[in-house]
């Protein structure tokens, strides 16, 4: 899973911040409450999490853009804060076409494709973005009969985004009842506890208990109505039918006594033929309309992509100018000649146009945010515009069918009409007609009732069938879990990793002695001293919260490091919210240093293919073979190093 961030960008009340991240690493440090965990926050809340309520974001903050590619394709999500329930995605595909959804993060089971035929929300999206077929995982792990249900990206998400708030307080959502199954499921899907025949084979056995269920259900049901209507005995259809079939006998002697002897007349009626030309001409009629609405959609989808090419062009200006507006002329951008000097420094004039400050107009930071929300409105706008058009064209497209079925009955009453008999006795003779029609079509009724029974019953019959099949794939599930031998190996390369990374920050109290393993029931890594069992302990037992922070994040460097040796499905991306919370870099200063040295090896050799967010507050360098890397200080009252909202002075 590819993952680059580019960019985030915060569009505020009376300024617009842009926070570049560098290709590899990006390095954020300085003074509390400046911002600095603020920044891997919003680009949580961009891909699904809870808005970070700070004071300064609750008070200035209107909306935030992510600039990212996922996988091979270029993509700008936007979230509002007051927006709870939906993310709006725009990207654009490696063959030019672009597309924009307001995705939500909790759709509900009657909930229509938002893209495709398999995305329904933002998770779906975003792993279908980085190319990611749909993960599905039982409801309860612990329920072979479970139902399946979709593992979503931010569970996922969990090993990727190492936050403050738990880096000492949870391993993984590990130990909580509700969170614990779908972090048990993402790190067995990351080591490949779920190939791709095995989840096909949970799928399959999900789809057949579903029939299996419909069919008793469907049996049931049936069996009511007939209760219901009084057909639930096949002697009592036996003897309607029987009266019936008496009747329509006497009405065919009739019918055929009424035709004999009359002569043809061959002539079609003129109110037929009137009839025949009005359909014809109402037809054509329609089928226009129908092909100028089709031509209108086509217009408004293409003019709808290119508002959403144009949102791409606004996000890069807003880049641009974020970085250009501080630059200072000294050449004359219209003619490249030297710019006069009057040799009044400090005069509150512009030394370029020499325009007074006094009447010069104001900046205006939030224009690329009402450009944005034109676009948007003029997308929804066109949207709407479509779905009307379409609305419009489905009762246009029933009216030419039942045009059509009109002319075509039309037709063939004409044709009956020029080979009937017209005569005094017409009227009795359309009354047997219709009399003989009613009955047909109630035998008709009643012999396929009579027919139920025997159908119920063969239901039935492959309702009990479906057992076998659902028994053999239980059995052919487990077996597969049993056959998944890499899966093994892979949580023993994390293990290994594991115990490697502490040995090399020289975790207190860890050996060269100490045995790393994970329980393969709760997925937790407990150390055994010395290799004895009986003197293990775990996250949970480390009681300093500077050690528990170290065990979570050389945990996750370990599955990464992992993931990149055995190509495992784990996203390439790694954010650290305070890697030495709890820990005083002055105080501690070797863990301090033999940290971000193991750190930045594994950035340099196994983890080459990452892209790292750090933040914390006192910074440390990284060589020169990791790049490209950037750093930003930052401070509350320092122009040149300024905090995430420049002009915010607050709480």
């Amino acid at each position: 899973m590819r993952i680059r961030l580019q960019h985030l960008q915060l569009i505020n009340k009376e300024s617009i911040e842009l926070i570049e991240f560098a290709e590899r690493l990006s390095f954020f440090h300085g003074e509390m409450s400046s911002g600095k965990s603020t920044i891997p926050a919003l680009i949580d809340f961009c891909f699904g999490g809870r808005f970070p309520r700070t004071p300064a974001l609750t008070s200035e903050l209107v909306s935030v853009q992510l600039r990212a590619r996922l996988g091979d394709n270029d993509v700008l999500v936007e979230r509002i804060p007051s927006e709870a329930n939906h993310i709006q995605v725009s990207w654009e595909t490696p063959d030019g076409r672009r597309f924009q959804v307001s995705a939500p993060l909790r759709p509900n089971a009657n909930s229509l494709p938002i893209h495709g035929e398999n995305v329904f929300g933002f998770s779906d999206l975003v792993l279908a973005l980085l190319g990611v077929d749909v993960i599905k995982v039982r409801k309860r792990s612990l329920d072979p009969d479970s139902s399946l249900v979709r593992l979503s990206f931010r569970d996922i998400l969990e090993f990727v985004y190492l936050d403050q708030d738990h880096l000492d307080s949870d391993f993984f959502l590990l130990d909580q009842p509700i969170r614990m199954e779908k972090s048990q499921d993402a790190l067995r899907y990351f080591v490949g506890y779920m190939s791709e025949r095995l989840n096909d084979l949970q799928n399959e056995q999900q789809d057949l208990r579903q029939q299996q269920r419909t069919k008793r259900e469907a049996v049931a049901q049936i069996k009511a109505f007939l209760a219901r209507f009084d057909f639930g005995s096949e002697e009592k259809i036996a003897v309607e039918l029987e009266a019936l079939l008496n009747e329509a006998r006497g009405l065919e002697v009739e019918l055929a006594r009424l035709r004999q002897g009359f002569r043809p007349e061959s002539y079609i009626a003129d109110e037929d033929r009137a009839r025949l030309h009005d359909l014809t001409a109402a037809i054509a009629e329609i089928g226009e309309a129908i092909e100028d609405l089709h031509s209108r959609i086509r217009e408004q989808e293409s003019l709808q992509s290119e508002f959403i090419s144009l949102k791409f062009k606004a996000a890069r200006t807003a880049a641009a100018h974020h970085v250009l507006d501080d630059v200072d002329f000294e050449l004359c951008p219209v003619c490249g000649s030297g710019l006069v000097q009057d040799g009044r420094p400090g005069a509150d004039h512009c030394y370029l146009c020499k325009t007074p400050d006094a009447i010069r107009r104001p900046a205006e930071p939030s224009a690329v945010d009402v450009i944005r929300q034109d676009l948007d409105a003029r997308i929804a706008d066109l949207k709407q515009s479509t779905a009307r058009h379409k609305r419009a064209l489905r009762p246009m497209l029933a009216k030419m069918e039942q045009l059509k079925l009109n002319r075509r009955m039309t037709d063939e009453r004409v044709s009956a009409t020029a080979r009937s008999y017209e005569s005094e006795y017409l009227a009795r003779s359309r009354q047997y007609e219709r009399r003989l029609s009613a009955i047909q079509e109630r035998s008709g009724l009643l012999e396929r009732i009579r027919a139920m029974p025997a159908e119920i019953e063969k239901v039935y019959a492959e309702a009990d069938s479906l057992t076998a099949r659902i028994n053999e794939l239980r059995r052919l599930i487990e077996e597969e879990e049993a056959s998944l031998r890499s899966a093994e190996l892979n949580y023993k390369s994390i293990e290994q990793n594991y115990k490697e990374i502490l040995l090399a920050i020289h975790f207190p109290g860890f050996t060269d002695n100490d045995v790393i393993v994970i329980n393969r029931r709760t997925l937790i890594p407990e150390v055994l001293q010395a290799g004895d069992e009986r003197r293990s302990w775990t996250f949970y037992d480390a009681g300093s919260g500077g050690k528990k922070t170290l065990l979570k994040i050389c945990f996750a460097l370990a599955l990464h490091k992992a993931a990149a040796k055995n190509d495992l499905p784990v996203p390439r991306l790694l954010m650290v919210d305070s890697p030495m919370k709890n820990i005083t870099p002055d105080v501690n200063r070797d863990v301090f240093t033999n940290f971000y040295a193991e750190l930045y090896r594994l950035l340099g050799t196994s983890l080459a293919d990452w892209q790292v967010i750090l933040v914390d507050q006192t910074y440390f360098a990284p060589p020169d073979t990791i790049q490209p890397s950037t750093d930003r200080l930052m401070r509350r009252d320092d122009p040149e190093n300024p905090p995430l909202i420049s002009y915010y002075r607050g709480a």
